[in-house]
């Protein structure tokens, strides 16, 4: 759902890894459902584009670190 956020997250992983230190059990992935009601809260307006908003994409991850599978 936001590529941004998993590119940068899958490669601090891998600098993790490379430097021999102990990855998580897991790494969470956020996702949601991006609508019109809730666009702008995880997307800013950049002139003619949108760009991610990461603090609020960062706050899903926070969330959902309660959830266990």
């Amino acid at each position: 759902m936001f590529p941004e956020y998993v590119g940068v997250s899958s490669i601090d992983s891998a600098f993790t890894a490379i430097n021999g230190e102990q990855l998580p059990k897991r790494t969470i992935s956020p996702t949601i459902v991006i609508a019109a009601e809730n666009f702008n809260d995880y997307f800013i307006k950049n002139g003619a584009k949108y760009d991610i908003n990461f603090e609020a994409v960062a706050n899903l991850v926070e969330s959902s670190k309660n959830y266990s599978l």
